[in-house]
């Protein structure tokens, strides 16, 4: 059964629709759902909650999103080590997102503060 964007779960607690941050992020809805969910495997299908995949697509989706957020972290590593973004700075935006995420804040304003910020200091 095929759901489409507002039939899907709120996975991750977000108090918002998967869709409203879906163009922020570097990972796809069906790579999260992957990473959240529980799988459960009977003979060659994986079975997630209310969806059913082959073992196959099941390894790719899941190998793509920790390739995906692999390189993102990879790129933030890199910013810091070529003194573009300290520690420190990395550290205080990854708190204030996830503050402004769990207190309901519209992700295109969190968006924006992060380009500010990118944008006054790079």
């Amino acid at each position: 059964m095929r759901h489409n964007e507002n039939q899907r779960e709120n996975i991750c607690n977000f108090k918002s629709p998967f869709k409203e941050f879906n163009k922020y992020f570097h990972i796809t809805y069906n790579q999260l759902k992957v990473i959240v969910s529980q799988k459960k495997v009977v003979e060659d299908k994986i079975y997630l909650k209310d969806k059913t995949m082959s073992k196959g697509a099941y390894y790719r989706i899941k190998r793509q999103a920790i390739s995906n957020i692999t390189k993102t972290i990879m790129t933030v590593a890199m910013l810091n080590e070529c003194d573009i973004i300290s520690y420190h700075d990395i550290t205080s935006l990854i708190i204030t997102i996830s503050h402004m995420i769990s207190e309901d804040i519209p992700i295109d304003q969190v968006y924006e503060k992060i380009l500010s910020y990118l944008k006054a200091n790079l």
